[in-house]
């Protein structure tokens, strides 16, 4: 396994694999300047053994204010880049798959949010973008080339604040916050969510609150969740009710990861996936965290795969074999993790 720190000198509020071999969409924020900006950059592999990978250049894009959330899905001919801002609007990029470039405006939608949007995502099928925030709203915004349509699809003027998302399918999405537990919801029921965690989850003696959330690209009964105290827990919509607790707090069946203080991402390994089938048994799971640490969660064993001495605030895995992970580290650098295929 290759391990590698590429400095950056600004500090990068988000990255993306984009669908192309090697290459990466950035947002950086340089805290001299006060100025955002979206790069497309190629990950050039050392020549000679041992020397380190660098990042270059091929695109840039300066963006009105800093990134609070990213995300990135798509098609036969376009990527669509979708980021939310801390004015509260969404910003998407739909890039050409076959010429990328940033030569074209985004579509632009202002205020979604009273305050800075916790989190987005972007539906592979549909290019659907749902966003969430601390103000209890959730937003559903279909990107087409004319430009962008929003809605709010719910709205808990602040009762609940919500910090994660993940679509499910191209009606259903998982979503969690602080004080909500998980929630599933469906868009073509707008009432409120048809399924929730139970509360005992939530509070001093569960994880807390919930930062992130992943759900299973087949199995879509199946999520996963980060939160405080370094605790990973597994949900499943068929047992509402059980607690799948996969690591840090309350664990006693799981693993430690070592991680004592925020769970800032997680993901179900896409390089583990094949042969999970629909077993009962909880698939590898990928997280980083506040301490610095990323490790792979594996059937009640945790592998660390890098320790850092900051943050580890997100990451992301390469989407064709899953061997390549770049994650978003405190200290305005990229690490570049490479396992064996």
């Amino acid at each position: 396994m290759e391990v590698h720190r590429i400095p950056q000198g600004q500090y990068v509020d988000g990255l993306r694999w984009l669908p192309i071999p090697s290459t990466l969409a950035l947002s950086l924020w340089d805290a001299d300047t006060g100025l955002s900006t979206l790069e497309i950059a190629f990950l050039q592999d050392p020549e000679q053994e041992g020397q380190a990978p660098w990042m270059e250049t091929q695109a840039s894009w300066d963006l009105s204010t800093r990134t609070s959330a990213m995300k990135s899905s798509s098609n036969q001919s376009n990527i669509a880049l979708a980021l939310a801002s801390e004015t509260g609007s969404l910003q998407v990029f739909l890039i050409d798959a076959m010429n990328p470039s940033l030569d074209s405006a985004p579509l632009v939608l202002e205020r979604l949010h009273k305050n800075v949007p916790s989190a987005l995502d972007i539906q592979k099928d549909t290019l659907q973008c749902v966003t969430v925030g601390s103000d209890g709203r959730i937003n559903l915004v279909q990107a087409r080339q004319s430009g962008l349509q929003g809605d709010c699809l719910h709205d808990n003027r602040g009762v609940l604040s919500y910090s994660t998302v993940c679509w499910a399918s191209p009606t259903e999405f998982v979503l969690a916050g602080h004080g909500a537990g998980i929630q599933w919801w469906d868009n073509r029921r707008p009432g409120g969510a048809v399924a929730q965690s139970p509360a005992k989850w939530v509070g001093a003696d569960g994880v807390g609150s919930i930062h992130t959330v992943d759900v299973h690209q087949s199995r879509k009964h199946l999520s996963v969740v980060g939160g405080s105290g370094g605790t990973v827990l597994a949900w499943d919509l068929r047992r509402q009710n059980e607690l799948h607790s996969l690591a840090g707090r309350g664990c006693k069946s799981g693993s430690s990861t070592g991680a004592e203080g925020e769970i800032w991402n997680v993901k179900l390994d896409p390089a583990l996936q094949v042969g999970q089938g629909e077993s009962g048994k909880i698939p590898p799971v990928l997280m980083c965290s506040e301490d610095g640490i990323l490790a792979l969660i594996e059937s009640g064993m945790t592998t660390e795969l890098a320790v850092e001495s900051c943050a580890i605030n997100s990451f992301d895995v390469d989407l064709e074999l899953g061997s390549e992970i770049v994650c978003a580290l405190e200290h305005e650098s990229v690490l570049y993790v490479k396992r064996s295929s």
